[in-house]
């Protein structure tokens, strides 16, 4: 018989609902959310005077996802999913400034839609096969200009990338002692960039406007990345497991070829006491549609090199009727070939980062972060249930030989999280986080 089920959600950012339904032979699930942002800033606005206007939607976000499955047999699975999203804003502002006006006029447009299907087949008792093949679209429109008395811009901002991806995961289990993993993807981007920036301050001293270079970049690039795996996971004793492989990854775009090898364990103490550890070089490559052409970039870099170390201890246990998680754990992650970035030193959060005079490149020899999290969380036992979450970190460069604290770096972060469920069909959430302040250095 048919089972339906529905949901439905209110938060202070969004909306969100969800059906599902399990039939003979398969199942669907559909969910959309929509964000109102552009509600909340109204609510939260100051109303217009003499001296100001203000038109446009403003910022608003909608994202929708569809899932359909069939049973096709005893030991095989296919599913076909859609994922829609968009994020828009739709804004002018017109108000006084320095014995002037200031307008403020933008229209731009995020988007991000996919198709994909799954097929998963089991032979045997022993061997799975997962297969996947998707398209994708990632676009971009960002339109914005700018009339005041200090300084004039407009940008036209249009990009648009393709994705065609395939990909198999295959699993084996080889006796009680080794579990096999290998797979293969391979990935290919067409991508497609149309930008335009001018920019001009005033000249106080020429009582008149300064044009600075106009920036303008137009031209399409092609990427194909291909990757494969094999791994062990090998049950040395019935208390310790370890897992070794490697992975071979080519870039076209680039044209590199790297191999990272890989290895982490569990051993199991007894008493609900775990440790764990893990090592690995992970590469990091620069996607088609990421090149930064509004700071004069015209030539992709090559991929970074992440070399991490993970150690951890963890414990559950029953206590009180209430279930119990304890996790310790401490990172190190060291990047070598680190990309160049461009930030603002002073204006973090700005809508048009280029058009910022605090504009800078950063070009690190090197990149490291580091640090520890504890994170405690009690379930059952009751309708109340309680997570917290502690983190001390350093994120570093390496500039001219000596380290520098990242913009982002947070030494201390705290996230506590609540839920009350008076009843099997309400459910109350609550979420605090913290963290000390991001650094501003010379």
């Amino acid at each position: 018989p048919s089972r339906r089920s529905y949901e439905v959600g209110l938060s202070l950012m969004n909306a969100w609902g969800s059906a599902s339904n399990r039939w003979e032979n398969g199942s669907d699930f559909a969910s959309a959310r929509r964000g109102w942002r552009d509600i909340v800033l109204d609510l939260a606005g100051e109303d217009e005077g003499e001296d100001e206007t203000r038109r446009g939607r403003g910022p608003t976000d909608w994202d929708a996802l569809c899932t359909v499955s069939f049973d096709l047999g005893p030991k095989q699975d296919f599913a076909v999913e859609v994922l829609l999203s968009s994020d828009t804003n739709d804004e002018f502002e017109r108000e006084r400034e320095d014995g002037g006006f200031e307008e403020e006029r933008t229209d731009s447009s995020y988007g991000n839609d996919y198709l994909w299907a799954r097929h998963v087949a089991f032979f045997g008792q022993n061997v799975l096969l997962e297969s996947m093949l998707s398209i994708g679209q990632v676009d971009r429109d960002r339109r914005t200009a700018e009339e005041s008395p200090t300084r004039n811009f407009e940008i036209h901002d249009v990009r648009a990338m393709d994705v065609l991806q395939g990909r198999q995961d295959f699993s084996w289990q080889l006796g009680d002692a080794h579990f096999l993993k290998s797979g293969w993807e391979g990935r290919r981007y067409d991508a497609e960039y149309d930008y335009f920036n001018e920019l001009a301050f005033i000249d106080s001293v020429a009582n008149g406007f300064g044009v600075e270079p106009t920036t303008r970049f137009a031209g399409s690039f092609e990427s194909v990345h291909l990757g494969l795996y094999l791994a062990d996971r090998w049950q040395i004793t019935p208390r310790f497991v370890v897992e070794a492989g490697a992975r071979w990854d080519r870039y076209s775009l680039t044209d590199e070829d790297h191999i990272s090898p890989r290895i982490n364990g569990l051993l199991d103490f007894g008493g609900g006491w775990r440790g764990r550890f893990a090592w690995g070089y992970f590469y990091q490559s620069q996607r088609p549609n990421e090149l930064q052409v509004e700071d004069g970039e015209t030539t992709f870099f090559g991929a970074e090199r992440a070399e991490h170390r993970i150690l951890g201890l963890e414990r559950t246990f029953t206590a009180r009727q209430a279930s119990w998680e304890l996790r310790l754990e401490a990172y190190q992650r060291s990047v070598e070939d680190v990309r160049p970035r461009f930030e603002n030193v002073f204006q973090t959060f700005v809508l048009n980062p280029e058009t910022a005079n605090d504009r800078i490149q950063i070009a690190p020899e090197a990149a490291e972060a580091q640090g520890a999290e504890l994170f405690l969380k009690r379930r059952g036992g009751g309708t109340f249930d309680w997570s917290i979450n502690y983190g001390w970190s350093e994120s570093t460069d390496t500039l001219d030989g000596r380290e520098v604290l990242r913009s982002t770096d947070q030494t201390h972060a705290v996230n506590l999280g609540a839920s009350w469920r008076p009843t099997p069909r309400w459910s109350f959430n609550a979420v605090w986080t913290y963290h000390t302040g991001w650094p501003t250095t010379p």
